[in-house]
């Protein structure tokens, strides 16, 4: 039986290497499927705040107004929501006629009397652009609960190709406090035109094709401060999707998997990058963010700026994230304490039944995750067409 269970588990590797997790697997919960199909889904002016399904579910601009090294400011009015086919769409735009920093939308939270920064003191902006952040209510008083520790986080979106393009899809927190100063992010992906120098370099090698590029990524330190490397994990990698994909301007579906001690990334459910297990894998409750920026700096030399407008078109985002029970020791007994298994990643699982067989139906599909041990002690049958699985994992 030993032998059973380690090949049953080399299988799993092989599977989970290959492709994003199988939501047959009843361990996961559906915590966010955000469609943009709700007829009365719309952008709620006065808090700035899209309205779906009766929460206000994201906030249509970040917290920083002009991010450093990107020279743009996120306008309210660059999201926007196509009711014909149910999409959304970030917008970026060149600032062609220099508007003066003033006249940019500054959400009332933001104003100096308000306690906010104000408007940006960077007067060197090119851009208006698009982006989105989960918010949940606004009337949460627990930060925790916009958050997300762990999971599995999926996009699907056509994504714009022209110089500079810098389309995201991530998970970000960041706290100054002197208790606990952190700064931690995952980058689902980041997609840029310019990356690698496409556009500097005239003869760029074959596998530096600039539309096949994306970057998976993970920042953390213990700092607060982003731009201080002293004590930044950095993991980043650049994917190169084949020639036989289609065009990134089509529909393809970016995910990752984020566990504690590992994180997998995937591009149209395929496995396209990892890392861990190591000390720092991210810990702490993260926001979820998509946004479509313009990178100038891409490019060192002869940076081109790019004068057009742009869409990143997204037909949903999803979450899913394992239950956790980790300090439980679950024994199953017999064919209804099976039946009424509540999933979740336990400690330990055992099967001991002495008296009857404990099967896995033909069309049922088993798996049972555990942190320190699974054993079966006693008859245990798994009929022709079903499929069982044993995870070990970490918990929290």
């Amino acid at each position: 039986m030993k032998k059973f269970i380690y090949l049953c588990g080399m299988m799993l590797l092989s599977l989970n290497m290959m492709a994003q997790i199988d939501l047959n697997d009843r361990n996961w919960d559906t915590v966010l499927i955000e469609n943009f199909d709700e007829g009365a889904s719309y952008w709620q002016w006065d808090t700035l705040r899209f309205l779906n399904k009766g929460d206000y579910s994201w906030k249509a601009y970040m917290s920083t107004i002009a991010p450093k090294g990107e020279h743009e400011v996120y306008q309210f009015g660059n999201c926007q929501i196509n009711t014909a086919d149910n999409t959304m769409h970030l917008i970026a735009y060149y600032d062609s006629v220099n508007i003066h920093r003033n006249y940019y939308f500054l959400p009332k939270w933001m104003w100096i009397d308000n306690g906010g920064p104000g408007y940006p003191t960077n007067d060197s902006l090119f851009y208006f652009s698009g982006a989105m952040e989960y918010y949940k209510q606004h009337y949460v008083q627990d930060e925790a609960d916009r958050k997300f520790l762990y999971g599995y986080f999926e996009i699907r979106c056509k994504l714009p190709q022209h110089p500079g393009t810098f389309p995201a899809f991530w998970l970000q927190d960041s706290s100054k406090d002197t208790i606990d100063p952190h700064y931690e992010e995952i980058d689902i992906f980041e997609h840029t035109r310019n990356l690698l120098h496409t556009y500097c370099n005239p003869t760029p090698p074959p596998t530096q094709d600039s539309a096949r590029v994306f970057t998976t990524g993970i920042y953390y330190n213990n700092t607060g401060n982003k731009a201080n490397h002293e004590d930044e994990s950095f993991a980043r990698n650049f994917p190169v999707i084949s020639r036989s994909t289609p065009d990134l301007s089509n529909w393809h579906v970016f995910s990752c998997e984020w566990q504690p001690g590992t994180i997998t990334w995937f591009f149209d459910e395929k496995e396209v990058n990892r890392s861990g297990p190591q000390d720092s894998i991210p810990h702490r409750p993260m926001r979820l963010k998509a946004n479509y920026a313009i990178d100038i700096f891409a490019c060192p030399e002869n940076r081109p700026i790019w004068f057009g407008s742009g869409d990143m078109t997204i037909d949903y985002i999803k979450v899913y994230q394992l239950r956790w029970d980790c300090e439980t020791d679950e024994e199953i007994t017999c064919q209804s304490s099976l039946d009424n298994f509540d999933f979740a990643v336990k400690k330990s699982i055992s099967i001991t039944s002495t008296i009857n067989d404990i099967k896995i139906n033909d069309t049922d599909k088993v798996t049972f995750r555990v942190t320190d041990s699974f054993e079966i002690t006693g008859p245990f049958q798994v009929n022709n067409g079903a499929e069982f699985a044993v995870i070990v994992q970490n918990c929290p």
